[in-house]
């Protein structure tokens, strides 16, 4: 989200002359996530959570998308897709030992196909590509890049409710695997040998999401489940599970 904002001021001041409507807020949400896919460390953070709407003739920016009415047809759009993860401490777990890891943000194009479309509900086909940088006191670097393919499903209701449905598969490079995967000669221990990831398929997803607005408040949760079996990576050391859950919810004030 903080990276939406910083997108929303941009913005404002490319397009402060052009007919617009801004709604915006600030509130707090909870969010309970794996340390890393894989990882049986979880972290259970209460975070500052900002809600930022802006539509107008050139570019629209809300809570799940970033895009411009010039890349959109009737049939098929194309969006930004922004993503990111928590950086990774190493004490106390699988990694003792290694370094941490920075947080990361994944940003590319998520080509939309509407297989289904109407005033309340959608049904969506999305191949998302991003490229993923690490992100701390070492600077920003390329870590590789994630493709997926999606079925999205999303319904509005009469009382504000909105539901999404969303399943999907992960494909990641050998770049991307081996930043929360590799152990390099260095690492090895009695309990941990020498591994290096190459790419391939990158687990199964599934999320739900609900949310209301009113004149004053948004509400929003989310679930999203990893299903890990087969995946390339899954003969690291660093794979404690088959599955990874990620879970929050979260309320803004709208100003």
């Amino acid at each position: 989200m903080k990276k939406i904002c910083l997108l929303l001021i941009l913005t404002i001041s490319l397009f402060s002359k052009e007919k617009s409507t801004l709604i915006y807020g600030l509130g707090l949400g909870f969010i309970s996530v794996p340390s890393y896919i894989g990882s049986k460390e979880r972290k259970n953070l209460f975070l500052p959570f900002p809600y930022i709407e802006y539509r107008s003739d050139k570019i629209n920016i809300n809570r799940d998308e970033i895009y411009s009415d010039y890349f959109k047809t009737q049939k098929s759009k194309v969006q930004l897709s922004l993503r990111g993860m928590l950086p990774v401490k190493s004490k106390d777990s699988k990694r003792e030992g290694m370094d941490d890891l920075d947080a990361t943000l994944e940003v590319g194009p998520n080509f939309i196909y509407h297989l289904k479309q109407n005033k309340m509900s959608s049904l969506d086909l999305e191949f998302p590509v991003r490229a993923v940088f690490s992100v701390g006191s070492s600077g920003i670097r390329y870590q590789g890049y994630l493709a997926n393919v999606n079925l999205h499903y999303k319904e509005e209701f009469s009382n504000n409710i909105k539901l999404t449905l969303k399943t999907g598969l992960v494909w990641g490079d050998s770049d991307y695997h081996n930043y929360f995967y590799e152990i390099k000669k260095n690492d090895v221990t009695s309990n941990r040998s020498e591994y290096h990831a190459r790419s391939g398929y990158g687990g199964w997803q599934n999320s739900i999401g609900l949310s209301k607005k009113d004149d004053k408040f948004w509400y929003g949760m989310f679930v999203k489940y990893y299903n890990l079996s087969n995946v390339s990576y899954e003969s690291s050391p660093l794979v404690e599970t088959k599955s990874a859950l990620f879970y929050g919810l979260a309320f803004s004030y709208l100003f």
